[in-house]
Order: structure tokens, then sequence, then C-alpha cells
């Protein structure tokens, strides 16, 4: 019933939009920022997020702003995802805002066509544009303004997502996270009485499965007064904060070790048993992570799904209860751009981890174990 009256709500404006204001540009920009969870429902209902995404320690999420949430990027549907995800941790008391590149949408032909602009659409449902290595104080301004009328918005410091599955990826001239602080301190320069949660947030993605884990770290607070130097050691541990809640799943621990065990031998095959054995070994050893519960709860399975879904890529092979490698394919190094997961997978997968020493370290150990 609830997804019935959404579409009631939403698809008029849409027709409206398609037919009446892009064809033939009759009329103003419609907006639908006056309906946005029967926006969201729609879109569950279009993508089904709510499903693929299992949200952790959600509880941590403010109920009401001012709020910056701050998070990776890892896929082109994070803002959307996110939207979502705070919607339903802040127990719908949340509605932001999103920070967006004024091209997000443009390599996707139909979305920058007669009858329809993707960044019109997003613009519609409330997120404010930046343009990517030019943004002026105009496009820093609204996103102030917002913080001071104890709203929120959602952000990403790295500016762009990661291709080669990197935590973090600075291209275009970048190295270091985008200034949250810089919000946060002007709108609490402009309202002293003002306290702004800045909520850093950490997604997931596992490719063999297709699911998220979404965590909400504990809320930020900048002092009042902060001056550059201690702006700059905050924006840098929100994103030392995010990176430390990646989970780990078994798709990452499997072909971690398949990346160790390719570094010591140019190519060897593996009973499939024996690696499920060993990847017990690792979770066993990372105490204090954040775990997928599939790792405890259906490790032979997941490992072999995660084999099937790599021998489909064409980086290894399933021979029976074997799997074959070659060591110049699981240690090739693609160009790190939009075809990078596709090309090498496995490593994709093992720069999700690389940075946590405790996992690398756990893999080493337990590859010395491996035939």
């Amino acid at each position: 019933m609830e997804s019935l009256r959404s579409w009631a709500v939403i698809l008029p404006r849409l027709l409206r939009y398609v037919f009446v204001y892009r064809l033939f540009r009759i009329g103003a920009c419609p907006t639908i920022m006056d309906c946005r969870p029967e926006c969201m429902r729609c879109l569950l209902d279009l993508f089904h997020w709510d499903r693929k995404v299992r949200l952790v320690d959600a509880e941590q999420c403010p109920r009401k702003g001012p709020a910056v949430f701050v998070a990776n990027h890892i896929k082109r549907d994070d803002p959307f995802v996110e939207w979502q995800a705070i919607q339903v941790a802040s127990n719908g008391g949340i509605l932001p805002r999103i920070m967006m590149r004024d091209d997000f949408f443009g390599n996707i032909a139909f979305l920058k066509s007669r009858l329809l602009d993707g960044n019109e659409l997003t613009a519609m449902l409330g997120s404010l544009h930046i343009s990517r290595g030019r943004v002026g104080l105009s496009q820093i301004i609204p996103f102030i303004k917002v913080l001071c009328e104890e709203d929120s918005f959602l952000m990403y410091p790295s500016g762009t997502r990661s291709r080669s599955g990197l935590f973090v990826e600075y291209r275009d001239g970048f190295e270091e996270p985008g200034a949250v602080s810089l919000f946060v301190a002007q709108a609490q320069r402009r309202r002293p009485d003002l306290e702004v949660a800045v909520v850093p947030m950490t997604r997931t993605y596992n490719p063999v499965t297709g699911k998220s884990a979404l965590i909400f770290c504990a809320p930020q607070s900048l002092p009042h007064g902060a001056d550059r130097t201690a702006q700059r050691a905050f924006d840098a541990n929100l994103v030392r904060m995010m990176a430390e809640r990646v989970e780990i799943n078994v798709a990452q621990v499997v072909s971690g070790l398949l990346y160790v065990h390719s570094l010591r031998h140019k190519s060897t095959a593996l009973d499939v048993s024996a690696l499920c054995a060993v990847a017990a070994k690792v979770f066993a050893a990372l105490k204090g992570r954040d775990i997928d519960p599939a790792a405890e709860n259906d490790l032979d399975n997941e490992v072999r799904q995660t084999l099937r879904f790599l021998a489909k890529k064409g980086v290894l092979k399933r021979k029976g209860r074997q799997v074959e490698l070659d060591a110049g394919v699981v240690l090739g190094a693609p160009a790190p751009d939009l075809h990078y997961a596709d090309a090498n997978p496995i490593k994709h997968l093992v720069n999700q981890v690389i940075h946590l020493a405790d996992v690398t370290e756990a893999l080493h150990d337990a590859a010395r174990h491996m035939a």
C-alpha cells in the first residue's frame, strides 16, 4: 500500500518533468524535495537496496541535524544507497542533501538526453552540485547554509570513486581528503551556538554476493575555533576511522590467500577443502575487526561461491576439488580505470583490505599452511 501511494505521488511529477518541462520547455522544473520519503520508496522498489545493504551500528546515526555524513566512495550508487540508509538509521529524522559533482552522469547517454538530465533529477531531489577541480565560493556557501539551518548533507572526502579497490584513491592532483572541517568550522563560526555532528560511514561491497555492509562510526565534533592545522588533522582522522571499519568478507580473504600464494609460486593447484580450512584460520586470527556474518555462518559455501565467481572472471581454473592458479594472471596490475575490477578481481578485492596490517599479516601467516 505504501508503494502504491508513493508511486501515485512521484509519477505525475516525473511525467510533468519529462513531457512538459523537458520536451516542450513549459514552466519551471518541478521539485520532489517535499516528497523525498516517497521518492525513496519508489527507488527501493526499483533497486532493492534495503535487501542488498546491511546496516551496522545504525544506532550511532544522529536523529536530527545539523550533521555532515562522510563516506568512502566505491560504487556509482553510493549517494543513493547512503541517502536511504541515513533516513532509515535516523528513523526519518534526517533527509540529507548530497554533495554531488555536476558531471556525475556525464558518461551515461540516456541520462543526458532531450527527455532526461540525471544531474537535474538529482537537484530536484535536493543534491547540491560542485564542479570537479574548480569548486568556487558560490558552490561552498550553500553547504554552510544547510548546516546553519540545522539540516544535514552527505559528502565524499576522496572526491571520486576508487577504481582499484583501495580504500581511498586521490586523482586529479589531490593529495589529501576534502576539507570536511571547512564547512563545519564556517557554520560554527557563523552560529557559535551550533554543534555539528560529523558522522563517518564505511561501505564494503562484496561483488560475489552483490551485497554491501554500511557501517556508521561514532559521530565526531570539531572544536569551535579550531585552526587550520587542527582542521587538517580532523579531516585525516575521519578517513582513518572509516578505513578501520572495512568489513572483512570471505571474498577478500580468499583473494588474499590466492594472491599471497601466487607471490611464492609461479603456478600451482590448490585443494578447495584445504583453502576453506586456511580461510577459517584467517578469520580466527582477526580480533576486534568487523567480520561479515557469512564468514562464520556459511564459510565453506562462501569460499566455493567466491571461487566460482573468480573462475567465471577468468583469473583461475576449477578442476574438480582443486583450483589452478597462474601467478602472472593473479599478480597482474591493470590500469586503474573503470575496468580494473573486471580485469583482475582478485587484486581488486585484496586492495580493499591491504591497508589493514593485521589482516595482511593473518593472510601471510595462514598462507604458509597452503600446499
